[in-house]
């Protein structure tokens, strides 16, 4: 075998030694076990309760340089799904 591969298998069989002696002391302390465990499941159900990926009637303002009024158009059918709100209506609707 050349350096390289023996090199590599005592690298392997130094990172597995060193796992199952971490898996031992786990099996031996509970706790840690129990918080390893038990923390990122917390986090996920408080994360996934805190952050709420649906967004319903965000603040928005539409600025269209356009000479049909149609951007108004689509923030009145957005509007009417409730994602955005804006503090006064568009004045003119899309007629095309």
């Amino acid at each position: 075998m050349s350096s390289l591969s023996r090199s590599f298998l005592s690298s392997i069989s130094r990172l597995l030694a060193i796992a199952n002696k971490e898996l031992i002391q786990m099996r031996r302390d509970r706790m840690t076990f129990a918080m390893m465990l038990g923390v990122p499941m917390m986090q996920l159900m408080l994360f996934g309760y805190a952050i709420n990926t649906d967004p319903k009637l965000m603040p928005t303002a539409v600025v269209t340089e356009e000479a049909k009024p149609c951007g108004a158009h689509y923030f009145t059918r957005a509007a009417k799904l409730r994602l955005l709100s804006s503090d006064s209506p568009p004045s003119r609707s899309c007629t095309s």
